[in-house]
C-alpha cells in the first residue's frame, strides 16, 4: 500500500530564491504575521468595549488566532503550488511533450517532403 501524499512545509527564507520574473520572493510567514496584526488590531476593538484590561486581552487573543489563521492560509496555498507543479509536470506542461504520443514526435514524410519544396520555392523567388 502506498504512503498517503503528505506536502512539505512551506520553504524556509534562507531556503528561497528569485523568481525568474526578477520579483522577489515573498517571506515566508508573511501572511501569518499579517493575520497576527490583524487579530490584535480587531480583538483590542472588540475588546475595549469591556476596557482598557479588555483592548489588552482581546488584543492579545487576537493576535494568537490571527496568527494561527495566517499560518494555515500560508500552509494551504504552499499545499497547492505543490499539487499545481506535480500536476503540470504530470501532463507535460513544465517537462516532457504536454501528451504528443511518441508517433506524433517525428514529422511525416508527406509534411517533410511539403517543406522541402517550400524551401525550394523560396530560393528560386
Amino acid at each position: 500500500m502506498s504512503e498517503p501524499f503528505r506536502p512539505q512545509p512551506p520553504p524556509n527564507e534562507a531556503e528561497t530564491t528569485e523568481r525568474p520574473s526578477g520579483v522577489p520572493p515573498r517571506h515566508p510567514h508573511a501572511l501569518a504575521e499579517a493575520g497576527g496584526l490583524t487579530g490584535a488590531v480587531a480583538g483590542a476593538i472588540l475588546g475595549s468595549i469591556a476596557g482598557p484590561f479588555g483592548a489588552v486581552a482581546g488584543g492579545a487573543l487576537g493576535s494568537a488566532l490571527g496568527a494561527f489563521t495566517g499560518e494555515a492560509l500560508s500552509r494551504a496555498e504552499h499545499e497547492r503550488e505543490v499539487h499545481d507543479r506535480e500536476l503540470d509536470d504530470t501532463i507535460g506542461v513544465t517537462s516532457g511533450d504536454l501528451g504528443t504520443s511518441e508517433e506524433n514526435k517525428h514529422p511525416s514524410p508527406e509534411a517533410l517532403a511539403e517543406a522541402r519544396t517550400h524551401d525550394e520555392a523560396r530560393r528560386e523567388t
